[in-house]
């Protein structure tokens, strides 16, 4: 069994991050989608034998995906983690914008 996975902020360091551990811990990754500002769209990131191209946040990006983790500031988390959870996806938050929520 494999997961779809998508990574919001992965291009920060947070997000490098995150890739290195699916990697290292050699999570079952199905498909792999990065998400990233604008001005990364298009950037090459190296996960396990290959590459993943870089995206911009936009209707539906989540469709499809199993697992989102959030890896950004408070402000898009709280935009964008709902809309991945709306998508179907569960969702990671390294945020903390949803803390103190049930």
């Amino acid at each position: 069994m494999t997961v779809d996975v998508g990574v919001i902020g992965a291009t920060g360091l947070v997000g490098q991050e995150m890739l290195r551990i699916l990697e290292q811990r050699d999570f079952p990754v199905g498909r792999l989608r990065a998400y990233a500002s604008p001005r990364s769209e298009g950037r090459e990131l190296t996960f396990r034998d290959g590459t993943v191209t870089c995206e911009v946040l936009r209707d539906g990006c989540f469709d499809g995906l199993d697992l989102v983790i959030v890896d950004v500031d408070d402000p898009l988390a709280l935009e964008w983690a709902p809309v991945a959870a709306a998508a179907g996806a569960r969702v990671v938050d390294n945020s903390a914008a949803f803390r103190m929520e049930d």
